[in-house]
């Protein structure tokens, strides 16, 4: 009995420093776990599972039993209202054969947890295990998540590895034969052991393409007048190219150019805008359309009286508006002008709102009498070296004229109102 019992505990002894031997060795080990070179469709995204040992000792071999890997990702924020699933994609495992059978059960994502579950089979023993000698990247998969819907718009996938023990979701670990040893030993995924690449990280799904596009301030314009372009995008811009044919300049590097048109006709424009690593060129679908101006005149008479009442203005085409001092709506009065010479500027605006002008010079005069019948009376006054013509008029009591002898005539010219001129003869 006392041999059996000394053989028990050395074996006893022998197990324990075996196991602690094991645990030791593989508190040395590291399996780093990545998912990397993400790749996406309208309504797919590609990724790949990468494991290595990353044990410094080259002699640290060991097998890979199983391997279970937990991914969360941004479900609710990519999958537009569809329903999301994942499958294996064929061949592209370096795994043993039959650790590769990522069927419906071994690869599966939920809807509900918004999480996925890929299982490395479970293999028997190390011989149907995978090798994974220090240093070497060995591929689990490469693996599509694919949508019912096209992913939203500008968004995330935010895929990150799930580390601890979760309901309903499946935790990133594996487990290892050591050295060809029989016993499997579990190794779980840690936050330094995991990562996911950056270009996964920063991966935008659907994303909205880089476009330009085109704004000014009017589309109907007249000849010599100007229009205000502005020049927009999706994404920051690096340059800006604008073509304007038929206008002034024809071409600019301003976001927001100004752009002159001095003939009548349509005009478009085109922008090409760029950025860091896209172009994209916006063309005008509805032309900038340059109207003539009208053209205008006024017309009216050149003198009038300064009692003659109200003068009607007359300014083709009909409609526009009159201005100046003694103006009301389409009337010129003397009275409110005054003595002197006044300008009277009419302005049209057509219905494309395109205007002109014109003016008219009108003279008021003193005089009010404009017809030799408002004449009353005539009388002749002469003195010793000069003589007067007294007229007594309807709206005037008296005015005096001077005149002078030729002949054997009197002879008398002056100008009143709307009339050229009036000559007396009077015989001598």
């Amino acid at each position: 009995m006392k041999t059996k019992k000394n053989t028990l505990t050395v074996r006893l002894v022998f197990l324990t420093v075996v196991l602690i031997s094991k645990v030791f060795f593989l508190s040395a080990q590291s399996i780093t776990t990545t998912l990397q070179s993400c790749s996406f469709t309208a309504n797919t995204l590609d990724f790949d599972i990468i494991i290595t040992n990353v044990t410094n000792n080259s002699a640290n071999n060991f097998i890979l039993q199983s391997g279970a890997y937990g991914v969360d990702f941004n479900h609710p924020g990519i999958y537009n209202g569809g329903t999301i699933s994942i499958a294996f994609l064929p061949g592209t495992s370096q795994l043993n054969s039959t650790q590769s059978n990522f069927d419906s059960i071994n690869t599966f994502v939920s809807n509900v947890t918004n999480s996925i579950r890929i299982n490395a089979q479970v293999v028997l023993n190390s011989n149907n295990g995978t090798p994974m000698p220090p240093g070497v990247p060995i591929k689990v998969g490469s693996f599509r998540l694919t949508n019912t819907v096209n992913w939203t718009a500008d968004s995330l996938a935010e895929f990150s590895f799930v580390l601890a023990q979760t309901m309903n979701k499946t935790r990133t670990k594996y487990t290892i034969y050591l050295n060809g040893s029989s016993i499997a030993l579990p190794f779980n995924g840690s936050i330094s052991t995991v990562s996911v690449s950056q270009s996964c990280q920063s991966m935008v799904l659907n994303p909205t393409p880089f476009t330009a596009n085109i704004a000014q301030s009017d589309t109907v314009i007249c000849i010599n007048d100007c229009i205000n372009f502005f020049g927009n995008a999706n994404e920051p811009v690096t340059s800006w190219n604008w073509l304007f044919p038929g206008g002034t300049p024809a071409t600019s590097t301003l976001q927001n150019p100004i752009v002159c048109y001095s003939l009548p006709g349509n005009y478009f424009a085109s922008l090409i805008v760029t950025n860091a690593s896209s172009v994209d060129t916006a063309v005008m679908i509805n032309p900038i359309i340059v109207k003539t101006i009208p053209t205008v005149t006024i017309t009216a008479s050149d003198t009038v009286c300064l009692t003659g009442g109200l003068v009607t203005l007359n300014g083709m085409p009909a409609g526009g508006i009159y201005s100046g001092t003694g103006v009301t709506a389409t009337n010129f009065n003397p009275l409110v002008a005054g003595i002197g010479n006044h300008s009277v500027l009419y302005n049209y605006t057509d219905a494309s709102g395109c205007s002109n002008s014109d003016s008219a010079l009108i003279n008021v005069d003193l005089f009010s009498f404009e017809r030799s019948s408002k004449i009353n009376f005539i009388s002749l006054v002469r003195t010793k070296s000069s003589f007067f013509c007294k007229i007594t008029t309807s709206t005037s009591s008296e005015l005096k004229l001077s005149g002078s002898f030729i002949f054997n005539l009197l002879f008398f010219t002056f100008t009143v109102c709307r009339i050229a001129s009036i000559i007396f003869y009077f015989i001598r």
